[in-house]
């Protein structure tokens, strides 16, 4: 039977390993990707397909989904007071050994990780209510990359990332709830299933574009 100081030593050893492998390019994207902000055009053009694709139900899909980040983002931050487990950067044993990129060390506390918790909050609503394998599957990778930029910068142990990843998809399956037993998941019956199509492909591609032009940055 592991004993939780051994656990701890293991979430504090990955995270060291995870945190080496970093060169001056991926130092850059991985700060880049990690930022809200840049995501804005992505977050955007989900709006305007969930408002094409569903049309007069968009409002209260919508409407979950600003209730699920929100739920994350309080729930998370709550839980880091809760808990107040010190982030690595502010951890007075691996602080020195940490590699830090532009000086950015985060909060006093991380866990759970919020990025993670947010990113797969909204993945996994999304999902659900979409039922696209190609969009499923962007936000997937979006999410998952979102969450492992997190621990390549230092701030967050995986055991951050482990927990905020399993709290936002629950907190995202809850929030879809309502939706399926109202019906309010149903896609317009007046969409034009070329345009959707279209649409739907411009997600990733949105996706792939924004990680190409980080490259630049």
């Amino acid at each position: 039977m592991l004993d939780v100081r051994d656990l701890i030593e293991f979430d504090h050893e990955l995270l060291l390993k995870i945190n080496s492998w970093h060169s001056t390019f991926f130092d850059n994207w991985m700060w880049y990707y990690s930022q809200k902000w840049t995501w804005i055009g992505l977050y955007v053009l989900l709006i305007v397909y969930l408002i094409y694709r569903y049309r007069h139900n968009s409002v209260w899909i919508l409407i979950a989904i600003a209730a699920t980040i929100g739920l994350a983002d309080w729930g998370s931050h709550e839980l880091k007071h809760l808990f107040m487990r010190p982030r690595p950067t502010h951890n007075a044993t691996l602080s020195e050994l940490i590699y830090i990129v532009n000086d950015y060390r985060g909060g006093a506390y991380g866990f759970p990780s919020s990025h993670a918790c947010n990113s797969f909050a909204l993945t996994t609503i999304i999902s659900l209510v979409s039922r696209d394998k190609i969009l499923t599957t962007t936000l997937i990778l979006w999410s998952t990359i979102n969450a492992y930029s997190r621990m390549y910068l230092g701030v967050h142990y995986p055991a951050d990332i482990a927990t905020g990843t399993i709290l936002g998809i629950l907190i995202g399956v809850v929030a879809y709830l309502p939706l399926h037993y109202t019906k309010k998941n149903k896609p317009s019956a007046y969409i034009n299933e070329s345009t959707n199509k279209y649409c739907t492909y411009s997600i990733p591609a949105m996706w792939i574009s924004t990680m190409t032009i980080i490259c630049f940055l």
